[in-house]
């Protein structure tokens, strides 16, 4: 390269440079920030406008987390975008999550909150919370025969469209209730007042059913040590996964004491019992994971276990966040126990 083509190329990234800069520190200066410090286990919903910043500080009581295993969730999308060091800016209106998680030297998940970055527009009026349900969950879990009644929080004067995007998968009638048809996962959508509400329906045997049940509410009564993982009222991910099983006769790798996460992965890994491709966007939308899947994570440190994997998660079903202009759900994953965005590992799938 030429000296003159050299000298040309750093001219172009420095006027590139200047004019971020100038747009960073002009937002900047109109923009406010809100700082959240955040305690282990905390989860709600955090409120802010476009061109705002928000900042996540966890309080850690293990100094060891502070220096290199502290991990925030990658919100670099079309609502907030990240800074570095837990700081976000609102982008546009609309809902993100953002997760803080913390790893210690082992490898083992010691700290970890989550929050819904609620983020309006500077008019005050926030799209995706006029998509969103009025519910606390998007997302119903039924057994072949299991009927359930969907409700919504929208005066509706008695005219509701109810469709089920896969008949044989489940059916609703014009009351909105859904009955379980076939093993599968479903859209059933509600068309009222020229808005669309949405939720997944899964079907799926009675023992997944009745695991995920439990996990939910073992764990939101609950108390996560490693220490005391197998003691009642105390869990941590892998006891919770394996005995939400094992209550109902089913035994991952011993009928007596929780395996880890590794040893877990490493077993549906090594029956090539998992889910092609893991978890990523296609799959789904293509509604592919069965409640009751188990989402094994892979860490970026090397703990000296399989995989580097250092957390299990349930797959409990799907949720709804809204719709796009052209009428198409937004789709996410729930968890029984904690939300996740980082999806870097595979899924088992038990035989049940």
């Amino acid at each position: 390269m030429s000296k003159k083509l050299t000298f040309a190329v750093r001219i172009l990234f420095l006027i590139i440079f200047i004019f971020m800069a100038y747009n960073y520190l002009s937002f900047s200066a109109k923009a406010e920030e809100k700082i959240i410090k955040v305690k282990n286990g905390t989860s709600g919903d955090i409120r802010i406008r476009e061109d705002d910043f928000v900042t996540f500080l966890p309080q850690l009581k293990n100094k060891k987390l502070k220096s290199h295993y502290v991990y925030y969730s990658p919100e670099n999308g079309k609502n907030l975008f990240q800074f570095g060091n837990g700081k976000y800016w609102a982008n546009r209106q609309g809902i993100a999550t953002v997760i803080i998680s913390g790893i210690d030297v082992q490898g083992n998940l010691n700290f970890i909150a989550d929050y819904n970055v609620i983020i309006e527009s500077i008019k005050g009026t926030t799209e995706a919370a006029i998509n969103a349900n009025g519910l606390s969950s998007t997302s119903v879990l039924l057994t072949v025969g299991g009927v359930s009644q969907l409700r919504i929080k929208e005066e509706t004067n008695g005219i509701i469209e109810w469709a089920s995007s896969d008949l044989a998968v489940a059916e609703v009638d014009s009351k909105g209730n859904v009955t379980g048809k076939l093993k599968g996962n479903t859209l059933v959508t509600a068309k009222v007042n020229g808005k669309i509400f949405g939720w997944i329906v899964s079907v799926t045997s009675e023992t997944r059913k009745k695991a995920v049940e439990w996990a939910k509410s073992y764990s939101s009564k609950s108390e996560y040590s490693q220490s005391k993982r197998m003691e009642e009222g105390y869990y941590d991910c892998s006891s919770l996964t394996w005995r939400a099983y094992n209550k109902l006769g089913i035994n991952i790798l011993s009928d007596k004491y929780a395996p880890t996460a590794a040893d877990m992965g490493k077993y549906y890994d090594e029956k090539k019992q998992i889910v092609e491709g893991g978890i990523s966007a296609e799959n789904i939308n293509k509604l592919i994971y069965e409640p009751g899947d188990l989402f094994f994570m892979e860490g970026p440190v090397n703990n000296g276990r399989y995989r580097n994997i250092y957390h299990v998660e349930i797959i409990s079903g799907y949720t709804v966040k809204g719709f796009d202009k052209f009428g198409k759900p937004i789709i996410g994953l729930e968890f029984a126990n904690r939300h996740q965005v980082d999806f870097r590992g595979f899924v088992g799938k038990p035989e049940i």
